[in-house]
């Protein structure tokens, strides 16, 4: 979803831990691409 969206779900928290981890997998494949 993170990665489709560029964001988490609208009721996803951000404290939650499997949320940042998300969130940073995301930012990692990206900065991956360049």
């Amino acid at each position: 979803y993170v990665r489709e969206h560029g964001d988490l779900p609208s009721f996803a928290r951000r404290s939650w831990k499997t949320s940042r981890e998300a969130l940073a997998a995301a930012e990692q494949s990206a900065l991956a691409e360049f």
